[in-house]
């Protein structure tokens, strides 16, 4: 019995290092879901500066710049008209479903930069729902220790990351294409960059393939006498082993 004992304290320490990472990859993506939230909701993707300011018709001012987010534009505008110069800051939510006469009569939108808008909002939102199912997965997990479980949680961490990548990609495809496109939205002369809603979608990527890859590791088989099961180092049960219960 001492002599089993020993042999199976190599693989336990095993076992209380995947409890332990993956006590950590569960900590980090309910952090991920968090800063989700608040990327989804804040309008710091896409930072526009427009040197000299570019006329607004609608306004009748100049824009300096603007934010943008997954449902909104703030403009900073300026009156150079006015003595001393007056400015103001306005924000309207994005027309995900406006008719044919509002896009033919705003030219800073067309059809094309309408379905990259529904595309992300519709992911961002999508992703959010996965990821709390994918975490009540995980958390599962800590009390079924199967490995299909810690393959389908594996399996939505990594669909998560997918959607979060598509979010970012069209994201950064709908900058171009204003600037190819859309002059009265992105003029000849403004440059872009990155605001800090942008950068948490990275992070809630990044931790999610981090997760994903941690729950497959975790979810390797262990069968025969290479493992004692992960419910007591001490049972003679195997994790993943088939178990005839016989009849009572």
């Amino acid at each position: 019995m001492k002599w089993r004992r020993e042999s199976n304290k190599l693989p336990w320490d095993s076992v209380k290092f995947d409890r332990r990472l993956l006590t950590v990859m569960t900590g980090l993506t309910s952090f991920a879901i968090l800063i989700m939230i608040i990327a989804v909701g804040t309008d710091y993707w896409i930072v526009l500066t427009i040197p000299g300011g570019a006329w607004r018709n609608s306004t009748q001012m100049f824009v300096t710049g603007t934010i943008s987010g997954l449902w909104r534009i703030c403009r900073k505008e300026v009156d150079n008209f006015k003595n001393p110069t007056t400015s103001r800051e306005s924000c309207e939510y994005h027309k995900l479903f406006p008719t044919m006469k509002e896009v033919n009569r705003d030219p800073e939108v067309d059809k094309i930069i309408i379905d990259y808008s529904r595309t992300e909002t519709a992911f961002a939102v999508i992703s959010l729902l996965i990821m709390l199912v994918g975490n009540g997965f995980a958390l599962y997990t800590f009390k079924e220790h199967r490995y299909m479980f810690k393959r389908l949680t594996a399996f939505t961490h990594f669909v998560v990351a997918a959607l979060v990548l598509v979010v970012l990609e069209v994201l950064i495809n709908s900058i171009h294409y204003e600037e190819s496109n859309l002059p009265a939205r992105h003029p000849e002369r403004a440059y872009h960059s990155f605001g800090f809603s942008f950068a948490f979608g990275w992070i809630v990527f990044i931790i999610y393939v981090s997760a994903g890859i941690a729950f497959l590791f975790a979810s390797r088989k262990r069968k025969g006498d290479q493992v004692q099961t992960e419910i007591d180092p001490t049972s003679q049960i195997k994790d993943d082993e088939a178990i005839n219960l016989g009849r009572v």
